[in-house]
């Protein structure tokens, strides 16, 4: 399982979507977290569904702090959120292992 977690600082540039979409494809992410999106609620979601994931879970920012975005693939394995805040997001996953007991 390939994860990526990222503190970005800021999701507004254009170019972003197909920058996530090309790590995905490049590190055949199952899994991204981005943290400090600093993204409105209407942006978020409109640019989230174009990353390539098959599943996310959002936490909007505040004002101009903050925000967290988790993508993952349905297929590798699945994701229960436990608990959201505005600073963190608690979940379990579940999945399959690898060779390497991951």
């Amino acid at each position: 399982m390939n994860c990526l977690i990222w503190n970005l600082r800021g999701t507004g540039a254009l170019s972003f979507p197909s920058l996530v979409r090309d790590l995905k494809a490049y590190y055949r992410l199952d899994f991204l977290a981005v943290l400090e999106t600093r993204c409105s609620r209407e942006a978020s979601h409109r640019r989230a569904q174009r990353f390539g994931f098959t599943n996310m879970e959002l936490i909007d920012c505040e004002g101009y702090s903050g925000g967290i975005w988790c993508f993952w693939e349905h297929n590798t394995f699945s994701v229960s959120v436990i608990e959201r805040h505005h600073q963190y997001m608690h979940f379990r996953s579940q999945g399959q292992v690898d060779a390497h007991g991951y």
